[in-house]
């Protein structure tokens, strides 16, 4: 704590109780500006604090990384599902198509005959 002497002129005009006063005041605030300062402790107890809350987070992130593996495998897995349901109905459906093809084809040529023999052939 430093040493504060008040000058010989200001301890004539305070008195030696007003310098008195004067001093323990100084003193006291100097004490209250003291308390808020941050020590180098403060400051390593601060950053031991940020060192622990970032090694939890990097802990869970890892485990919700691994969660987003467990997840992404079992998505790919039913789009895969998905995927060959689709394309079995996709071939199923092309059967289908090419079957009505074929028997539209057929309709207009019995149709097209018909017309033809009605109006053409004697």
């Amino acid at each position: 704590m430093p040493v504060i002497t008040v000058p010989k002129e200001l301890r004539e005009v305070l008195g030696e109780k007003g310098a008195d006063a004067l001093v323990k005041v100084i003193n006291d605030a100097d004490l209250s500006a003291r308390k808020d300062l941050a020590l180098k402790e403060d400051f390593a107890k601060v950053k031991e604090e940020i060192l622990q809350v970032e090694h939890r987070l990097e802990v869970k992130i890892e485990r919700v990384e691994a969660k987003i593996d467990k997840v992404e495998v079992k998505l790919d897995a039913k789009i895969d599902r998905v995927e060959a349901k689709l394309s079995e109905r996709m071939t199923f459906i092309d059967g289908e198509i090419r079957l009505q093809k074929w028997m539209l084809g057929i309709l207009l040529a019995g149709v097209i005959s018909l017309i033809m023999k009605a109006f053409f052939i004697p």
